[in-house]
């Protein structure tokens, strides 16, 4: 999975016309268990390994994991996500921590470059994607297809 999730992010920064060597990726959460701070095993850890190999620019925020667990397994940590998010191409949620699903996403997105979302845990539903103006990708419940389909006719791609 962690090498599909990897090749869909490719694909929608393409359709979203990013580079990959120009693009900033955000992957948010890095434990492999919801609100558990354990890293072993983590698909997100792959993931980035992928991206980096292609040439993103690409960074870990986790809240339960700490600085040093997070260095020791290869990611590149940030201790604040509306910093890191600031000119971001690509948010990827690996981890449905409950805190996440607190956050204002909405607010969080209109700091990035560009709006491309890919939620592995589906804490963000379409319709409010469509509010923010977000891209979104996911796993798993089809919307992403029907979006897509959605956005492409509205012409949503070329209004970056």
């Amino acid at each position: 999975m962690p090498t599909h999730v990897a090749s869909e992010v490719k694909k929608a920064l393409k359709t979203m016309h990013r580079s990959l060597s120009e693009s900033k990726i955000i992957i948010l959460g890095a434990a492999f268990k919801s609100n558990v701070p354990e890293l072993r095993y983590s698909p997100s850890i792959q993931i980035q390994k992928n991206l980096s190999a292609s040439g993103a620019d690409v960074f870990t925020y986790d809240p339960l994991c700490s600085r040093k667990s997070l260095l020791t397994y290869g990611y590149r940590p940030v201790d604040s996500l509306e910093t890191a998010l600031k000119d971001a191409d690509c948010l990827i949620i690996t981890t449905g921590y409950d805190v996440f699903s607190k956050l204002e996403y909405k607010k969080l997105v209109g700091l990035m470059r560009t709006r491309l979302i890919f939620d592995c845990c589906g804490l963000i539903r379409a319709s409010d994607s469509k509010e923010w103006s977000v891209f979104l990708e996911g796993l798993g419940n089809g919307a992403s297809r029907l979006q897509k389909q959605i956005y492409q006719k509205q012409n949503f791609v070329n209004n970056f």
